[in-house]
This record gives structure tokens, C-alpha cells and sequence, in this order.
């Protein structure tokens, strides 16, 4: 009786991978899904940011659009700066706009900057009628941190009119993880001239 012997194909179709190349490629497909999660990161990051950016100008397009209308339909002459126009030994606002809404009117209006509990920058609209007063934030305070609020009104006597800049300097609120805002440094500034006293 023959003994049974079992033969090999010897054609290499059953060849395996070594253990090189399968480590190699493991390290391959590694270093593309590390690029690809860098890349898709970097760029929700960007998006992030952006629309962030985006809010905050918003925010602030807003608040100097609310100021734009109140002056040009305030009083002609009765556009100024004050230092303190709350009676509030608390309140220190500097560079507060001044408006007298309608000539022998007690109805007046202050624009002005204030710190909220928030500790966030708050541009603030004061309407008053010397009985009452009440305040209204231009500026969100969950969104948008007022840093810099400075004002230059230029009176001029010949025409009865006044120039009034406005430059706003705001950060966002949403801070990353290093605890600095995601945007900062975001300004926009208005010049707006008020009506003619004759008008």
C-alpha cells in the first residue's frame, strides 16, 4: 500500500502578508485618517470662527443701526456728550451720546456703556421722560463683550448740524478652550450727521 503525501502548489497564490506589511500598512491608513481628521477639524474650526465673527458684527450693526435712527430724528443742536447722565453713584459712563428727542420735550435718550453682572461690555439705551426712565441693551450680552465704546461729536454752529463717530470694539462671549474668545478685536464704526436745525 502507497503511502498518501500531500503536495504544495508551488505557484503562490496562497502567500500571505508578512508581519512587515501588514504593519506598514496599518501605519499608512493611520497617517491618512490623522490627516483627514486634521483637515475636517481645522476646517469646522474655521467655520466656527467665522460664524462667529459674523455674529458679533451683527451684533454690533445692530446696536449703531438703533443709534443711527435715534439721531437723526433727535432734536437739532441737542446731540452732546456727557460724562454721567445716570443719577446712580454706582454708574461711571464715559462718553455717554445725549439726545433731546423734541425741542421744550423732557423726552430724552443716552447711549451708553455698561458692565452687567455677565462682566460683559453692554452698549445701553436710556429712554427717559423725567418721570420714568427705562433701559434697553442694544448689544446681547450672551453674545457679543463691548471692550471699547468711543464717541467724537463734532458740533458745527453754521449749519445747525453735528458729527457724531461712533467706533464699537467687541469680542465674542464663546470663549475656546484655551479661555480666550474665539473672536476678538471685531470694530465698526459709524459717522452720522444729524438733521439741520432748519429741516
Amino acid at each position: 500500500m502507497g503511502q498518501g503525501r500531500i503536495c504544495r502548489s508551488k505557484t503562490g497564490s496562497d502567500k500571505g502578508y508578512t508581519l512587515v506589511e501588514v504593519l506598514i500598512t496599518v501605519f499608512v491608513m493611520g497617517l491618512i485618517l490623522l490627516i483627514v481628521n486634521i483637515i475636517i477639524v481645522s476646517l469646522v474650526r474655521v467655520s466656527f470662527d467665522t460664524d462667529t465673527r459674523i455674529q458679533v458684527r451683527q451684533g454690533l450693526d445692530f446696536a449703531l443701526e438703533v443709534v443711527r435712527r435715534n439721531i437723526k430724528s433727535g432734536e437739532p443742536g441737542y446731540t452732546c456728550l456727557v460724562q454721567n447722565p445716570v443719577e446712580d453713584a454706582r454708574d461711571d459712563f464715559p462718553n455717554a451720546i445725549y439726545l433731546q428727542m423734541a425741542e421744550g420735550s423732557r423726552a430724552v435718550v443716552f447711549f451708553v456703556r455698561r458692565d452687567e453682572e455677565t462682566e460683559s461690555g453692554v452698549l445701553t439705551a436710556r429712554w427717559s421722560d423725567g418721570a420714568t426712565s427705562s433701559d434697553v441693551m442694544l448689544t446681547s450680552p450672551h453674545e457679543v463683550t463691548l471692550t471699547e465704546y468711543d464717541v467724537v461729536v463734532t458740533p458745527n454752529p453754521d449749519t445747525g448740524t453735528a458729527e457724531v463717530i461712533i467706533t464699537l470694539t467687541a469680542s465674542s462671549v464663546h470663549r475656546g478652550a484655551t479661555g480666550n474668545p474665539l473672536v476678538s478685536g471685531v470694530t465698526k464704526q459709524e459717522i452720522i450727521l444729524t438733521r439741520h436745525a432748519e429741516l
